[in-house]
């Protein structure tokens, strides 16, 4: 394979609409040439111009980059560590009481917040350490015993 083939041959779409404009904008040849060797008719060859000067084209879109920081407020990760010190729930139980406080938050973003906190992951308990039923009802004091 040419040097040159990587940019002629089995190109991304952006990148052949860019190099067939490249082209024609350097007089490399007819714009019906160009448009052939390029795999365009002419029509929309000069479609794809036009749209370009009038701003209707973009050739290299900008990369819309993500948040750099949680967003996730101080106040529910200091609620989320309180849940853990005082109770020590796991992060399915504390998805659960928030839930209950209307804040809506995934599992696995709560283990990221205590792990960044540096809270080790809990060892797996019985529903009996954890005071509940197999299908989730809370156990009475007395029959814990």
């Amino acid at each position: 394979m040419e040097l040159s083939d990587y940019f002629t041959k089995d190109l991304h779409p952006r990148q052949r609409q860019y190099e067939a404009i490249r082209a024609v904008a350097f007089k490399e040849g007819a714009i019906k040439d160009i448009a052939e060797r390029f795999g365009y008719t002419p029509q929309t060859l000069r479609t794809l111009i036009s749209r370009l000067m009038n701003n209707l084209l973009q050739l290299f879109p900008d990369l819309k980059k993500g948040p750099k920081q949680r967003r996730t407020s101080r106040e529910t990760v200091k609620m989320i560590i309180q849940l853990r010190r005082k109770r020590m729930l796991n992060s399915g139980e504390i998805a659960g009481e928030l839930k209950r406080s209307q804040i809506s938050l995934g599992v696995r973003t709560i283990e990221r917040i205590l792990a960044d906190a540096g809270f080790p992951k809990l060892r797996r308990r019985t529903n009996k350490e954890r005071g509940v039923s197999k299908k989730g009802a809370p156990i009475p004091e007395r029959s814990l015993n």
